[in-house]
């Protein structure tokens, strides 16, 4: 959680030094000709972010100081910082959701013998998206290494080059964060309500 919270927050920091750009960004976006919900999930969220940069920067930079401080509290045995971080994993199961529902979806309203297949050539858009929100949320220290890489000359960015995320590598890393996030999540939350760890927490109150 920690190691988490420290890559939130070198994101955070990354995106309040875009915010300059960003705002000059979001001039353009803001009289988007195509609703958000004609859009592709993957690109609504790009817009939607842009459009209101400093906001999901201070959403970004909050939970990155709150994970921070609950697996400090955790390590700790604080019986506080158990709450939070089943919370914390509660909201870690919500991309299974969302995915178990996208698929569901096209399999309702595909055709009775082609409904899984349809449903399942859907993944991609789940992975696509779950990957761009995952770059912006967590990207910041691969963005930098990036570009120390390309300023060491060990690899030469192309001037106009594809959002990883939306590379066949990021989809592929996307549709397993969709389910791999969910599983870890579901792995700490009963970790944290077995009888030992409660009793633990509760002997460090005591």
């Amino acid at each position: 959680m920690i190691v988490l919270s420290a890559e939130v927050l070198v994101a955070g920091v990354v995106n309040l030094a875009m915010a300059p750009a960003m705002g000059a960004a979001r001039g353009h976006t803001r009289g988007f000709p195509i609703p958000l919900s004609s859009l592709p999930p993957w690109m609504a969220i790009g817009v939607l972010a842009t459009q209101n940069w400093l906001s999901f920067v201070a959403i970004q930079l909050a939970f990155g100081a709150i994970v921070l401080v609950a697996g400090i509290g955790f390590l700790r045995w604080r019986s506080w910082a158990r709450g939070i971080v089943e919370g914390l994993g509660w909201i870690g199961t919500a991309p299974l959701a969302v995915t178990v529902l996208w698929v569901g979806r096209s399999i309702v309203r595909s055709p009775s013998d082609q409904g899984l297949r349809a449903g399942l050539e859907t993944l991609p858009v789940v992975g696509q998206t779950a990957a761009t929100a995952l770059q912006l949320f967590v990207g910041g220290p691969a963005e930098i290494a990036w570009g120390l890489l390309s300023q060491a000359g060990i690899h030469r960015t192309a001037p106009a080059q594809t959002i990883f995320a939306w590379t066949p590598a990021g989809i592929v890393l996307g549709i397993i964060a969709s389910v791999g996030i969910p599983t870890a999540s579901m792995v700490l939350i009963t970790f944290v309500r077995r009888l030992h760890v409660r009793e633990a927490f509760g002997r460090a109150r005591s």
